[in-house]
């Protein structure tokens, strides 16, 4: 041990103050006598060298007493037992910084990390659901319309504005199904007091538990597979909530969340069963949560874990693992939840249904994974950004240590021994990369699937890092969340013309986009200047735990003012029910829903289970037009001024969306017969919508 650590009682008591040329033995074990602090240390042997090989200290204690001389042909340490190499590929463990508060608070909370970042997001998932805000377009209307479908019918095959539905599986609204028929369960009465009880709520709540599960997926990995302690598996959770995206899932319906805890799930119960000569139970489990990913979002869900798996037993110079009697029943029995869906879709008579499934949650993944919508640059410049504030992160691996002397067997080693977790961590990330090329709709949303092992391996690199590299890491972040502060603060003023209040500054004054204020603006800023001042001068720099914790706090409790404020303002520009709630009203009175050119899956959830008819030109219009029918008919705003012969309708509303601008008209028939009781009469513009909700808004009773 170095002189300095022997001197100085305070640092000897921390195994994380290494210097970073003493070579130790053996890895620390957590939380034992040798490693109060629950440290993660890497092996510190030379590159190459097992710890048989490795030279003895210099700096050798006189107390010591002297160690027997080594036999003079000792026997051979096979390949197979020798300990992992120092330098792990692109990650390595530094010298720390002596101890601090911080440090010493996150070794105390970690002792619960599974309960403390538990609640952190039910926390702020419970705050979301006291805000419901409107349902947005185009995705979040389109699911809610097929649930709301799904739970009046066929459970089977999905159905919305009167077709079959096939852009995904089931599972996931059978799971917000079951969510549903759960809540309606009388000994669980005490929630209705709890939650809300809509159609919107339901949604939300499947979200929050998505969320859930994709964090105990993310820890599950970090213990079981990454093979790290508390203090990683904390590191690894505080990274996970502090990516913006993935606090997003809270604010916003999607299947890609539940899809990625699945796909998490299945590889490490795969990667746990690889390590043995034969697991079935393991091998059972992980095959059994690739078919459900299956379920979810297609082929895709299948794919990744197993490609994953192929992978890691060839790296190993294994391939023989994947003929054992576990993998090969366990990809059999991972078809039969598919083959049972697909085979009660055909037996109920829908053959064509099956043919087109087929084609596109089967061949589809295959032929047109590599299509994407946008250009290439366009996921270029998305990715960073959603994987922000961690997207720094990519500056501090050893990428140098790819192109060191020796460094192709160090890789290979690393699949061996103690490592071999991570590094299926790696290949787990790299074949979400992969999936995600693979999935039909490759939405931001979609890149959730990178999150997870990416939370795990930044919670490793952040922890071994050196203090100047923490140091820099720290300025990098205030620099950041600073210049994110100017940007909440500075704009609106830049926008308005005018210096904020105090009173707008409480009231969470927002930003105009579009003719909306995003509220909730100055807030945020104030958060992010705060977190920057702490990034700068408020937290030791030379020790990564209050920066993590920090980074813990300030993203989950953004949830408030995301929740309260901004999104709910989003709504006139997201949500069709809050920008144009005379759609919903007309369809309630009677009125058919056309739409004149404009795609129509972002309205048809406002129809009331109607539905809504695409015309494709104006011959079509006059036709029903010239059926004396009433109507209320959906057109871009341009697309109609500029048609050269309108017919005679009225003009209920123009109204914006994200997607453009937009204008409903009505169109009563021949005859002006007297309004019937809650009818709107010819011509006359809808100023709200309905006091009562409507099934649209809704679950249907049982």
């Amino acid at each position: 041990m170095s002189e300095d650590i022997r001197n100085n009682p305070d640092l000897s008591e921390h195994p994380d103050t290494l210097t970073p040329n003493e070579p130790i033995s053996k890895p620390l074990e957590p939380d034992s006598a040798e490693n109060p602090a629950g440290e993660s240390v890497a092996p510190e042997n030379l590159p190459g060298e097992s710890v048989d090989e490795a030279p003895e200290s210099a700096d050798k204690s006189p107390d010591t007493p002297e160690e027997p001389a080594p036999e003079p042909e000792p026997e051979p340490v096979p390949e197979a037992e020798k300990a992992p190499v120092r330098v792990y590929p692109l990650l390595t463990v530094e010298a720390k910084a002596a101890p601090t508060l911080c440090s010493r608070l996150f070794n105390g909370l970690s002792l619960l990390y599974p309960l403390i970042l538990t609640a952190l997001l039910l926390g702020a998932a419970f705050f979301q659901l006291q805000h419901i805000r409107g349902l947005w377009a185009p995705e979040e209307t389109v699911l809610a319309e097929v649930l709301k479908n799904m739970l009046n019918g066929d459970w089977i095959v999905l159905q919305f504005n009167g077709s079959v539905y096939y852009d995904a599986p089931p599972l996931y609204f059978w799971f917000l199904a079951g969510i549903y028929k759960l809540l309606a369960w009388p000994a669980l009465g005490f929630l209705h007091v709890l939650l809300p009880h809509s159609l919107a709520a339901l949604m939300f709540i499947g979200a929050a538990l998505s969320s859930l599960f994709l964090l105990w997926a993310t820890l599950f990995a970090a213990r079981y597979v990454a093979g790290f302690d508390r203090r990683g598996c904390f590191a690894s959770g505080c990274v996970l909530l502090g990516f913006f995206l993935f606090a997003g899932t809270l604010h916003y319906n999607c299947m890609d969340t539940l899809f990625a805890a699945l796909v998490v799930m299945a590889e490490a119960m795969m990667f746990l069963a690889l390590k043995r000569s034969s697991s079935m139970w393991r091998m059972g489990l992980g095959f059994a949560f690739a078919a459900l990913a299956f379920l979810v979002k297609g082929l895709p869900g299948l794919l990744v874990p197993v490609a994953c798996a192929v992978l890691f037993a060839f790296w190993q110079a294994r391939p023989w693992r994947l003929l054992r009697k576990d993998f090969l029943l366990g990809f059999i029995a991972s078809l039969l939840p598919v083959v049972l869906w697909v085979g009660s879709i055909w037996a109920s008579g829908h053959h064509e249904v099956v043919v087109r499934l087929i084609r596109e949650h089967f061949i589809g993944p295959v032929l047109n994974g590599w299509q994407f919508n946008e250009a290439w640059w366009y996921y270029c410049l998305v990715l960073p950004l959603m994987l922000l504030p961690w997207a720094f992160l990519i500056l501090f691996p050893n990428w140098l240590g790819l192109f060191s002397k020796g460094a192709f067997k160090v890789i290979a080693g690393a699949f061996r021994g103690a490592y071999q977790g991570l590094s299926f961590t790696w290949l787990s990330l790299l074949c979400a990369g992969a999936g995600f090329l693979f999935l039909s709709s490759k939405q931001p949303a979609a890149l959730l699937l990178l999150v997870p092992p990416l939370a795990i391996i930044a919670g490793r690199l952040i922890l071994g890092l050196s203090p100047l590299r923490n140091m820099f890491l720290h300025r990098l972040f205030a620099l950041f969340f600073i210049l994110l502060a100017l940007i909440f603060a500075v704009l609106p003023v830049y926008i308005s013309g005018q210096a904020p209040s105090v009173l707008d500054w409480l009231g969470g004054l927002g930003i105009p986009v579009l003719g909306v204020e995003i509220g909730g603006a100055y807030i945020i800023a104030l958060a992010c200047l705060v977190a920057g001042c702490l990034f700068i001068g408020g937290l030791n720099s030379r020790r990564p735990e209050g920066m993590l914790l920090v980074m813990l706090l300030l993203v989950t409790g953004l949830s408030w003012p995301v929740s309260l404020l901004a999104a709910p303002s989003l709504d006139k520009i997201m949500s069709p029910q809050s920008a144009c709630p005379e759609l919903e009203q007309y369809a309630g009175n009677g009125y058919a829903a056309l739409s004149l050119g404009v795609p129509v899956a972002p309205f048809v959830h406002q129809t009331g289970g109607a539905g809504m008819t695409l015309l494709q030109d104006a011959e079509a219009l006059e036709r029903m037009r010239n059926e004396n029918g009433k109507f209320i008919l959906l057109a871009e705003a341009e697309a109609w001024d500029k048609l050269p012969e309108k017919p005679a309708l009225t003009e209920v509303r123009k109204f914006r969306l994200a997607a453009g601008q937009y204008v409903l008209l009505a169109h009563e028939g021949a005859a002006t017969a007297p309004a019937e009781a809650g009818q709107t009469p010819a011509g006359a513009a809808v100023t709200g919508a309905p006091e009562e909700e409507t099934a649209s808004s809704a679950p249907p009773e049982d």
